[in-house]
């Protein structure tokens, strides 16, 4: 197996969204040349520097957005209206900046691994004589991953009450992550991974609570969206799970009945976009 590059295109309202299987004998879209952008996005260090301080304190790394450069040529396909036809096609997945495509690579080692990516830039004017005259033309394309890391396949698995001790989670990814769950009644759970498990309030025979954990956008919410993070009083996560590493996976609960059960979701990211 070789490494596959594919592109889903934006949404255009009305029509479904358009993949491009670069390389695939059914795509009239080829790569001239290998997408940069694969090995891990742009960093750059935080210092700071005092007065008569010989050098400067570092303070982390400030990681960038991921530019990824697509060499393309479009077709050969039949000249002249066709040609322009599937231009036009392409142009129109992906968008203007503002919606977002999905760029995956597909390797032996690593899978599926995609980022969400938009338009970084205007495409350079089109040479539409080449697909006027010729059915084909060349042109470059820089796309951007807001999202520094490459996005593998998450962690997913539902589990009932008999199976809850003794559990662990891996991340296998290169970043740390934060675990999703959804808690599904009757009983009154405790979560966390690693040492923390935060006990939390009953929740009835079918009724549903959604947690997010990462600190950057958390929640707690019920099954029709409700914030119901009051309910749960002065209490957070504050431990996620580390790179390349396995940690306890704390789940109990007390009360419970035929329906519970809890659904656990890691997501798996990387620097680099194939293993």
């Amino acid at each position: 197996m070789t490494v596959l590059y594919e592109l889903v295109g934006v949404q255009v309202p009305g029509k479904p969204r358009t993949v491009w299987k670069f390389g695939d004998p059914g795509c009239p879209l080829r790569l001239a040349q290998t997408p940069t952008g694969l090995g891990g996005a742009k960093f750059k260090h935080s210092r700071q520097s005092n007065a008569r301080q010989p050098g400067a304190t570092w303070r982390g790394r400030v990681d960038e957005i991921n530019l990824i450069k697509l060499a393309l040529r479009i077709g050969p396909v039949t000249e002249g209206a066709p040609a322009l036809a599937l231009w036009h096609s392409w142009r129109a997945s992906l968008g203007r900046g503002e919606a977002l495509a999905e760029f995956h690579v597909r390797s032996p080692g690593g899978g599926d691994r995609f980022q969400w990516v938009r338009l970084e830039e205007a495409v350079p004017d089109p040479d539409l004589t080449g697909l006027e005259w010729n059915g084909y033309m060349d042109e470059e394309v820089i796309l951007a991953g807001d999202f520094p890391w490459w996005i593998g396949e998450a962690f997913e698995r539902t589990y009932t009450p008999a199976q809850f001790a003794g559990l662990t989670i891996t991340n296998a990814g290169d970043v740390p992550s934060w675990p999703y769950v959804e808690l599904t009644g009757p009983g009154t759970f405790t979560f966390g991974v690693g040492t923390e498990a935060i006990v939390l309030p009953a929740i009835g025979p079918g009724q549903k609570w959604r947690i997010e954990t990462d600190d950057e956008a958390p929640f707690v919410r019920n099954a029709a969206g409700a914030d119901v993070w009051d309910q749960l009083g002065p209490k957070a996560w504050f431990q996620n799970v580390p790179a390349n590493d396995t940690v306890p996976l704390n789940l109990s609960v007390t009360g419970a009945g035929a329906g519970t059960s809890a659904l656990i979701r890691l997501p798996q990211m990387f620097e680099r976009a194939a293993a």
